[in-house]
Parts: structure tokens; sequence; C-alpha cells
């Protein structure tokens, strides 16, 4: 065999591995507004967390290159990203706080281990909390509590899945986004579920096995054990939004004072195109983070959308490869 085609095989084997790798990648979900109006969003495409007015002047928040899924608002005006990657064989995760046009601050007490993934949210406390996310047999289901000086405990879930109740009896199947309420609860999006966790643990389903928050026509998801539904947001009037990636839609769930829980498709993303979060801006408007919605197409990057009621979705920002 030919020097040539001895080349020619080695290329092609390169890039069977690489195309083969990016299909199993998977697009951020962090998404944050700040007080000044501006908008954080997450890009693994580029390791990139950018910044953006609704005028879509965008520049990087930090000089950093980070790989960040998630992150959310401190108290102090910063941002808390986790950021997870793997030296030599060994998975690390770690908690780094950002701040506008600043290099990134690592956290002391950055938590380096297979099994733990600290970093989703962050509370005016200074505690993290987070999924057990490299066990594969604790994956998602339990939310822990990290406090400042490192110690681990079990906030909420960790039984069998989709039961309620208190720590250690409640259980999640597979947790892909939280956010707080506005009364300082966790909402979570729980594989087809909506889950609610109050301050001491406490888990409710508010809605689950709904047509809207089912598995839409992406298969390579359900094979891969990938959930269907990515990032929550809880507004101030108390509905809850959710990204279902798999139906390329945003659900709002409204819950009525007797209990009674109303979802509505309030988005349908462009062909090729999938939300992974979303955010309500004071003035009432929603503001949807979107990726490809082909999995493992990284050539296009992430796009920002503004979405004011009763006019369609404004393209504020896009960040392509």
């Amino acid at each position: 065999m030919s020097r040539c085609l001895h080349l020619t095989l080695l290329v092609t084997a390169l890039l069977f591995l690489l195309s083969a790798g990016s299909v199993r990648a998977h697009p951020g979900r962090g998404l944050v507004a700040l007080p000044d109006g501006r908008i954080v969003f997450s890009d693994v495409f580029n390791s990139a967390v950018w910044v953006t007015d609704l005028d879509g002047n965008t520049e990087r928040f930090v000089p950093d290159r980070i790989h960040t899924h998630a992150f959310s608002l401190a108290a102090d005006g910063s941002i808390i990203a986790e950021e997870h990657d793997s030296v030599g064989d060994r998975p690390v995760v770690t908690l780094y706080r950002l701040r506008d046009g600043e290099p990134a601050e690592r956290i002391a007490g950055t938590y380096r281990s297979k099994t733990e993934i600290p970093g989703h949210l962050s509370d005016q406390q200074g505690n993290h909390y987070g999924t057990l996310f490299y066990d594969r047999t604790l994956n998602g289901r339990a939310i822990y509590r990290w406090d400042p000086d490192g110690t681990r405990t079990l906030f909420a879930g960790g039984g069998e899945p989709f039961v309620d109740g208190k720590p250690g009896e409640a259980g999640f199947r597979r947790i892909s986004g939280m956010a707080w309420t506005p009364d300082s609860a966790i909402v979570v999006a729980d594989a087809n579920a909506i889950r609610r966790v109050t301050r001491n643990g406490r888990v409710m389903t508010v809605a689950h096995d709904h047509p809207l928050l089912n598995a839409g026509p992406h298969p390579y998801f359900e094979s891969l054990g990938r959930p269907r539904l990515y990032g929550v947001h809880a507004a101030a009037d108390g509905s809850i939004v959710v990204a279902n990636f798999s139906q390329s839609r945003l659900v709002k769930l409204t819950v009525a004072e007797n209990g009674n829980v109303d979802l509505a498709s309030v988005h349908l993303s462009a062909p090729g195109w999938a939300p992974v979060n979303c955010v309500t801006l004071p003035e009432g408007s929603l503001v949807i983070l979107e990726a490809p919605a082909i999995d493992g197409d990284n050539s296009q990057g992430m796009r920002v959308l503004q979405l004011r009621p009763g006019s369609p979705p404004r393209l504020v920002a896009h960040t392509p490869r």
C-alpha cells in the first residue's frame, strides 16, 4: 500500500472520529439577564461566554475560553459558571466566578471529582446546587447542596424517580435544568416532568407526561438518555417556561389557584433551530437562547432572540463558528 494511501486512510479515520465526537456534543443552556438589561449566554461550540445588548452589540463577557453548560447570577452580580472537562481519563469539574471584562476567577474550594458537578444554581449565602453528573447510577437523580467550604449534603431527591416528598424519599429521573422561583423555591426540568422543590428540599410534581413535555422527533436523545427538556425559567408572575429541545419549542405552564396546570406552546423555533433556555425581562418580553436542532451541528453557533407579546421573534445576536 502506498504512503499516499496510508495518509488518506489516516485522515479519513481522523475525520470520522472528529465527526463522531461532534455528534455527541450538546449545547449549553447558560443564560442570565443582567440588571442593566444585557444578556449573558454560554456558547460551548466556541468555548465562550458572550454578553449582548438588545441592539445586538455582542462581545465576550470574559476573555477566557470556558466550556460551560450552565451558570447562574450570584448575589454580588457576578456569574457562577461550571466548566467540565477531562484530564486524561478523569472528568474534572471547576467552578468560576465571572465578572464583565475580567479574567475568570477560579473559586476557592473548587470541586474536582469523577462524580460531582455543582454550579447549576447559586444562592445569596454562597451555596451551590447541582447533581452527581458523572456517577451513572445517580446521574440527575438528586439535588445536592455544596456549602462555601465544599461540604456536600443531600438537598432533594435521592429516592425513586417521579416520587414526591422529602429528601431521601422523593426522586428525580434525569435533571436537565433548574431555576429559582420568585418565592425562593427551585423549579426543575426532570426528564418529561416539571418539579418544584421548596427551600427545605420537599419535591412536588407540577406536570408530568404531557404531550408538550414529551420527546419530539429526535430519537437520538432517547437512545443516549439525553434530556428532552433543557433550560427552565420561572417568571415573576409565577408561570414556568421550559425549553423542549426535542420538539423545538418553548412551553409555558400556568398554575391556577386551585392547582390546575395549563400548558401552552409559546414559541416554535425556525427549522434547524431549537431553544435551550429563556429568561423574562422586566418589561415583559422573553429572551430565548437557541442552538442548532441537529445534534452535533456546531457550525451554526448559538443565537439569541427576543419575543414580545403579539410580535414575531426578533433576532438579537448570532455567534456562528
